[in-house]
């Protein structure tokens, strides 16, 4: 009975330490920021007091008993132990915020960075030293107390472990679904607390009645081994352990995304193998030796090994079984536990096996139970914390996630070497190596079109057509890879998930952004940026000539890297001598330093992802109001597609709950801008046209986004702060992150989210569109801001503007737009009419030119557009040269299209378009000298302009000029590998210079296409 007892609180034990582990790590990384470097000082400072509690109370142990202590003692002392554990975590909470006013002014003083990373590990230590020294010391005290009277240590071993990790399980599972949400950081504190001291009491009142006489562990336990030797293999078996976890976790977020609910099972599936692992040690009736146990770990790294392959294959059935997922937190965590367990599983279960074997075979020392019990497993504890740096820091951003696995499964079989019997031949370690190290080389490479394409979070049903990524690197927190499809298809993927696109929405978000803020800010001087992407926020914020400096907080330095596929696009703006990116986390940037902000824009990933909503709280936006200069902006991005109605209350209240002033934007159909600050932001017209005026840069920018006169800005407002009152939305806070539970769910439910969330923005402004604050409601005003798309996109607010802006000339245009893809004629006769009204002005031309080349009218464009080269629309000049040398030579008329093209190159614009136009327009023409040497001065703009490389290579060939062809075809090949034209290309360069490689290349050629005629004929003399 007292056994039973022992065990169910052991279990307790178990659940309580891993919701502290959960409660404190994230609690001290909303202070210490969120890299990979802080939350892995956390962890360590948490395992290493583990580790010093498990000597010492395994040392107190033996001692005790050696005095002859009752068996009740133990168990007094296991209850007083857990009830000190429950009193420092109750009062963990003011520790913690000491803590954070000591690191905030250490920032504001401007300590170094290494000064900050020691306050960081201090911090760390004096808050989780002391409750987990208690509960490292629990294991040895309670294996003194349950071992004394049992038969076989194998047994009781393996159920203090298995008992403990499930319990570790539940405590993963608990925290991560339910106490956060449900009842908030302090409220999840003082539950855990009054579990603890509950099961302190408990003990202390079951030892009274302990009253047991002692015995001898039994006498038939395996022959000494040398503790050395033990010790090292299960520090790397706990070494190989934390890579496996680290880098499993890793690409199960690659597959399955980054949701709390994601990590959360996990974590639980992991330590539920464990725990299964340890219980099956308890079903042996015999004592087990030395080989069993490198028999265990041997198997422990093959079926490591094996999880690359079932890894690798993953994304196929995560696209099938993510696809049926509810939005509920059972039909997240259910398809997320069984991909988990098919990856994690097998090995843990064997991990599990371990350790209980390992120290059974310690403890030969019937006086030196706790000791013996508690070195082995400091031993692996401290292997976790060394894994813990060298998986996270070295062997992920150095080697990549498969060549991890492989080195963890190695290691595992050396662990298995260290303790090969005697009585076993040395040489069948070392065979066993052999093999592991053969399985490791023979497993195919991962298919990365597959791991890069977020299976789980799109839900696509087949990656069969899925490209393979230009730029692929196991990043320090994250997977970063560049995917590029086409001409100016090029899309920034982080975890799987699209964060930044050249596609027209994301182009309208990422400028806007920039642009939004710098038009409310009073000349402003300091800006700062939370999240590269693309880098065309950046772009847009050193478009405005009064910014001085602009800092940027990106956290994976891979995605600074990858921005070398965006530079040709955003103006190479990482050059720009004012800007300056920070690999740090965003919240812990803002919380530190003296300087004064005059602008902060905050565009992190979708909220949904683990981590993202702690730059949603109101603790955040209130340290954001601190960091900004009198009259600074704040400009915060919100997604509204798959979002609930519910979820944007919440995120405005918040919001707003901080910043009295203000308004919302809409940047594209799915995004919206919000804007705060602490005084009245009125947009002055004059500052928007004089921006708009002096810059070329800006008016093409405006443009590229269907804002072809800055007026057009006006459109996209959408609501005034001082109408989004919602006093019974929940505020988003670092005790209570309810957006970090509730937007996974939404995430997978069904149903028009982007409408409904507009609909509560545009029942809260009013039936009428509204002006922005300072620009007085003017007719001309009005209808420039019809001209915007998203007026045009809502019939009632245009019916609205109608009444106002119907006799004014120009109107038509609107009302033609507004008609464009109606089935009739209807859009082409207010076409007409509106080039009727005006007939010179550029807009109405430009628009009218625009829509026939679209419907491929170049007869009837290219009039137009000859009219609009000679006075192009500010901000279109090279578009509108581009467009009418196309039609120009769809109409044969190649000299003229020339011309254009020429004019194009002289803009300056530091653009690669206009040259890739001459080189394809060239090549046609069998100039390829002249081709080659405009393909040149299109790379020499944009390294990653595809339809440049695509052509640059032939014309090489055509040239002459053969090695040079082939190095431009290989080049080509690392932004799209398994484009066919660019392998055909690379073909005939090496057949050209009777290199045999040329073989290969067309055989991948058909097995990506099985019909070419080229490659047949090239491959096998014939076209069949």
């Amino acid at each position: 009975m007292m056994r039973q007892l022992g065990l169910g609180l052991f279990f307790l034990s178990g659940a309580t330490a891993l919701v502290y582990e959960v409660l404190w790590t994230r609690r001290l990384t909303l202070t210490f920021g969120h890299t990979v470097l802080a939350v892995s000082t956390v962890v360590t400072a948490y395992m290493l007091g583990l580790a010093l509690g498990s000597r010492s109370g395994g040392r107190w142990a033996d001692r005790v008993a050696a005095r002859g202590a009752a068996p009740g003692s133990f168990l007094a002392a296991y209850g007083m132990l857990e009830v000190a554990i429950g009193i420092w975590a109750a009062c963990s909470p003011w520790f913690l915020a000491g803590v954070e006013q000591a690191y905030f002014r250490a920032t504001a003083a401007n300590w170094s960075w290494p000064a900050l990373q020691f306050l960081c590990w201090t911090g760390s230590l004096l808050v989780l030293t002391p409750p987990t020294l208690l509960m490292g010391a629990t294991l040895p005290v309670l294996s003194r107390l349950l071992v004394r009277p049992q038969g076989h240590l194998n047994r009781v071993f393996s159920s203090l472990y298995a008992v403990n990790t499930v319990g570790a399980a539940l405590g993963a599972a608990l925290a991560g679904w339910w106490m956060l949400p449900s009842r908030g950081f302090l409220g999840s504190i003082l539950l855990t607390a009054l579990v603890n001291v509950s099961v302190g009491v408990l003990a202390w009142l079951a030892a009274r009645r302990w009253n047991e006489p002692s015995a001898a562990p039994n006498p038939s336990q395996p022959a000494p081994f040398r503790a050395s030797s033990l010790g090292l293999a299960m520090g790397l078996a706990g070494l190989a352990a934390m890579i496996f976890q680290l880098a499993w976790t890793r690409g199960l977020a690659l597959i399955l995304g980054s949701s709390t609910y994601g990590l959360a099972t996990t974590l639980a599936v992991f330590l539920a193998g464990l725990g299964l692992g340890a219980a099956l040690v308890g079903l042996r009736t015999r004592p087990a030796g030395a080989g069993h146990l490198a028999l265990v770990l041997g198997l422990t790294g093959l079926a490591g090994a094996l999880s690359l392959l079932v890894l690798g294959y993953l994304p196929q059935l995560a696209t099938q079984l993510m696809h049926y997922s509810s939005p509920s937190v059972g039909g997240i965590v259910g398809p997320v536990a069984i991909l988990s367990a098919l990856v994690i599983l097998p090995p843990t279960v064997l991990m599990g096996i371990a350790l209980p074997l390992a120290s059974a075979l310690a403890v030969n020392d019937p006086e030196r139970i706790g000791s013996r019990l508690s070195f082995i497993y400091a031993a692996n504890t401290v292997g976790c914390i060394v894994g813990a740096a060298l998986g996270g820091f070295v062997a992920i951003p150095t080697l990549g996630l498969q060549t991890t696995l492989k080195l963890a499964s190695c290691l595992y079989v050396v662990a298995a070497c260290l303790v090969v019997p005697p009585s076993w031949l040395r040489w069948v370690g070392a065979l066993a190596l052999n093999a592991v190290l053969v399985i490791c080389y023979l497993l195919p490479s991962w298919n990365l079109a597959w791991m890069a394409a977020g299976a789980g979070i799109y839900s696509r049903g087949s990656l069969a057509r899925e490209t393979t990524p230009a730029f692929y690197r196991d990043g320090l927190s994250c997977t970063v890879s560049v995917e590029i499809q086409g001409p100016r298809q090029v899309a920034l993927r982080v975890n799987g998930k699209v964060d930044a696109s050249l596609n027209s929405d994301d182009m309208q978000t990422m400028l806007l952004l920039g642009y939004v803020p710098a038009l409310l800010c009073q000349n402003p001087r300091r800006a700062a940026v939370i999240g590269l992407g693309s880098g065309f926020t950046l772009h847009a914020l050193a478009s405005t000539p009064s910014l001085e400096t602009i800092d940027c907080a990106e956290i994976e330095p891979a995605v600074v890297e990858a921005g070398r596929y965006f530079a040709g696009y955003n103006g190479h703006v990482l050059r720009d001598r004012r800007v300056k990116i920070h690999a740090t986390d965003g919240r812990a940037f803002l919380q530190g330093g003296l300087a004064a902000m005059d602008i902060i824009v905050s565009e992190p990933s979708n909220v949904w992802i683990a981590g993202v909503a702690n730059l949603y709280t109101v603790e955040f936006y209130q340290s954001c109001r601190q960091r900004l200069a009198p009259g600074g902006v704040m400009c915060q991005w919100y997604h509204v597609y798959s979002s609930s109605p519910e979820e944007l209350q919440t995120v405005l209240a918040t919001f707003y709950s901080v910043f009295p002033h203000g308004s919302v934007w809409q940047s594209s159909e799915s995004d919206i801008l919000l804007i705060g600050s602490q005084t009245p932001l009125p947009l002055s017209l004059d500052r928007l046209r004089s921006l708009w005026d002096s810059s070329d840069v800006v008016r093409r920018d405006f443009c590229s986004i269907g804002l072809y006169r800055p007026e057009l800005l006006l459109g996209h407002y959408l609501v005034g702060r001082e109408k989004l009152t919602f006093p019974q939305a929940a505020r988003n806070t670092d005790d209570r992150p309810l957006l970090e539970y509730s937007a996974p769910l939404s995430y997978y439910r069904a149903g028009d989210s982007t409408g409904k969330c507009m609909g509560v923005l545009l029942k809260a402004r009013g039936p009428a569109p509204e002006m922005p604050l300072g620009v007085p409601p003017t007719p001309s005003l009005w209808l420039a801001a019809a001209h915007a798309w998203p007026i045009l996109k809502r019939p009632d607010d245009l019916a609205s503007i109608r009444k106002q802006v119907e006799d004014q000339p120009g109107f038509s245009l609107v009302e033609a737009v507004a008609a464009q893809g109606e089935p009739g004629p209807r859009a082409e006769r207010l076409y007409r009419q509106a080039l009727e009204e005006q007939p010179d002005d550029p807009l109405t031309l430009w628009l009218v030119a625009k829509m026939r080349f679209d419907d491929r009218q170049y007869e009837h464009s290219e009039p137009l557009l000859a009219r609009l080269s000679r006075t192009p629309l500010p901000g279109c000049e090279e578009t509108t040269l581009l467009m009418h040398a196309m039609a120009l030579q769809t109409l044969s008329r190649i000299p003229e299209s020339r011309e254009q093209l020429l004019r194009a190159t002289q803009l300056k614009t530091g653009s690669s378009k206009p040259w890739t136009a001459l080189g394809k327009l060239e090549e046609r023409a069998n100039q390829n000298q002249a081709a080659a040497s405009a393909y040149a001065q299109a790379l020499q703009r944009n390294q990653a302009d595809l339809e440049a490389w695509e052509g640059y290579g032939p014309a090489l060939l055509l040239c002459g000029r053969l090695p040079e062809a082939v190095q431009a075809n290989r080049t080509a090949l690392l932004l799209q590998p398994q484009n066919v034209a660019i392998l055909l290309n690379l073909a005939q360069s090496l057949l050209a210079i009777g290199d045999r490689e040329a073989n290969q290349v067309l055989r991948r050629v058909l097995e990506l296409d099985p019909e070419n005629r080229t490659a047949r004929f090239l491959l096998y003399g014939d076209g069949q």
